[in-house]
């Protein structure tokens, strides 16, 4: 079932990126994808930025942030924007 990305998954951009579980290069490409995101190339990024995040998720130092990468991930690969 595809989600919405809204407030909610920003909020988890936010946080990590708070916590520095993703470097500023990859927050603002995040948000950037997001933001565009409705044609099919853009989906195929955000599907692509979802894989990379699934892998991050396994190197931070939080399980907190592991979780919100997870998450976040999950979103990105069915998105309903």
């Amino acid at each position: 079932m595809a989600q919405k990305i809204g407030p909610t998954w920003l909020a988890y951009i936010d946080q990590l990126e708070r916590t520095q579980a993703l470097s500023s290069d990859q927050i603002a490409e995040l948000r950037k994808a997001i933001e565009k995101g409705e044609g099919n190339e853009e989906l195929e990024q955000l599907k692509s930025l979802a894989s990379l995040l699934a892998k991050s998720a396994s190197q931070t130092k939080s399980a907190a942030d592991s979780v919100r990468l997870q998450a976040l991930a999950e979103i990105l690969r069915r998105p309903a924007l």
